[in-house]
């Protein structure tokens, strides 16, 4: 379904009729996923309460893909901490933990017009 954005569409075909036929409509809904992508991250396994971190994030695709362009976001757990934009397939985050203990971080490839989300593999970060 070259030209369409992923995402859900509805087909719609009408046909005018003829002499012998009469006209119709027909309509089918389709779902494009997207081009499947893996998101990869690099973060420090230590940090310190008010220091900054940064994590690298990569997004790849099938090979002959075009590459995905678009958002990450990183996560501690559930809590959404940073965000970047990629360039060539990589963003950097800076994060800089608040709380001391152990944290899990994550990130997740938003997506773009072609490209389907993805996540992470998750980290544990132990924070002093």
């Amino acid at each position: 379904m070259a030209g369409l954005a992923r995402g859900t569409h509805t087909l719609t075909a009408d046909y005018a009729g003829s002499a012998e036929h009469l006209p119709s409509t027909g309509s089918a809904t389709v779902v494009l996923p997207g081009i499947a992508t893996t998101t990869t991250m690099t973060a420090p396994r230590t940090g310190k309460v008010g220091k900054p971190s940064s994590v690298t994030a990569t997004v790849t695709s099938a090979p002959g893909a075009a590459q995905a362009t678009g958002q990450v976001g990183l996560y501690d757990g559930v809590e959404p901490v940073g965000a970047a934009t990629l360039v060539g397939g990589t963003a950097t985050i800076t994060w800089t933990p608040v709380a001391k203990g152990g944290h899990t971080l994550t990130v997740r490839y938003l997506g773009d017009a072609t490209h389907a989300e993805s996540l992470s593999a998750a980290v544990s970060l132990k924070v002093t």
